[in-house]
């Protein structure tokens, strides 16, 4: 009996093993960046970056011009090589020198890789025989893209009689051609008039739904507008960005500690002040609570006589911090970084 009872143990903690294993697995990164150097002669570009990201995740890369942002998507592409580290997806390595692991890596470089000589359906064509796609398959997609970007019109036009605003709706969809798993954006907005920004975003969202996402800029209101993560390069040293902070400009976030013996009233009478009509109230005891919310600038008196007329104020914080304060309470003299 003793005999059969260790067996029985050993067995459960076995499973227990087993279970654990893929518990872990399940919580891989779908893409990573682990331990990159890169050099050009004696600059140091890269200094052992590191980077995983999610599926749905919209991570910003923010830089300085020059400090490697398009080296690092390159090297996350599969064209070029690191001097050490490796990128990794879904749990195994890729390299330049293995193109069949690229095919899940959708690249939309600075310069979008278009032909201005081709039609847009002829281009799309050629990208889905480049990735050895079969008709049938090729066929799927390029319908598929031409109909997400709106490229249908213009799928018999010659690409060099396009917009920018165009050009760079093909340059996405020839990247989504293959379905990625993986979406790499080098400056895509750039250069783009306000009408093509806003159509631009529209894009970037839809085709990062179910993919993991680095997108490259140095314009700080793009990764506000888009990104659920943000990390800066600098000095070849990845640095992340808190992005909690980050607030619309006519918006402030307002935390205060007020004793209240009709809460009641005020659970009602906040939410219209509020920005998204959310308000977080926190009990403290002794009728204490705390309530934190964001309010655009010109409902800040209007809250303050609120609080005034229905409770003793004991504390007040407002906080209107924009990425970009962020990132200069960050990068500034005598800043962080």
């Amino acid at each position: 009996l003793s005999s059969s009872s260790a067996a029985s143990d050993v067995y459960k903690r076995q499973v227990l093993a087993c279970s654990w294993v893929q518990i872990e697995k399940k919580s891989e990164a779908l893409f990573e960046i682990k331990g990159v150097k890169k050099r050009f002669g004696r600059y140091s570009v890269l200094d052992s970056i590191n980077l995983a990201i999610q599926p749905g995740e919209i991570v910003g890369l923010l830089g300085p011009n020059g400090c490697g942002k398009t080296t690092t998507l390159r090297i996350a592409a599969g064209f070029a090589w690191p001097d050490t580290g490796q990128v990794i997806l879904n749990g195994s390595p890729i390299s330049p020198d293995q193109p069949k692991s690229r095919r899940s890596i959708g690249y939309l470089p600075e310069r979008s890789p278009v032909y201005d000589s081709f039609n847009v359906a002829r281009y799309l064509s050629f990208v889905a025989s480049a990735h050895n796609m079969d008709r049938v398959q090729a066929s799927d997609s390029i319908e598929y893209v031409l109909n997400a970007f709106d490229l249908e019109l213009v799928k018999d036009r010659t690409i060099g009689h396009l917009s920018k605003g165009y050009k760079q709706r093909i340059g996405l969809a020839q990247a989504l051609i293959s379905k990625p798993k993986v979406l790499l954006l080098d400056e895509p907005t750039n250069g783009l008039d306000p009408r093509q920004l806003i159509e631009a975003r529209k894009m970037i969202k839809l085709a990062a739904q179910d993919k993991a996402v680095i997108f490259s800029t140095h314009i700080v209101q793009e990764i506000e507008a888009l990104c659920t993560r943000v990390v800066y390069l600098d000095k070849g040293i990845l640095h992340p960005v808190p992005l909690k902070k980050s607030l619309p400009r006519d918006c402030v976030s307002i935390t205060v500690d007020i004793v209240c013996a009709k809460i009641e009233v005020l659970r009602k009478l906040l939410p219209p002040l509020s920005r998204e009509s959310k308000v977080t109230i926190v009990p403290l005891g002794d009728e204490k609570f705390n309530v934190s919310m964001t309010i655009r600038k010109e409902k800040q008196s209007d809250l303050i006589h609120l609080f005034s007329k229905h409770s003793l104020l004991e504390s007040l914080q407002v906080d209107g911090s924009s990425l970009e304060e962020t990132l200069i309470e960050l990068i500034g003299e005598g800043g962080k970084l």
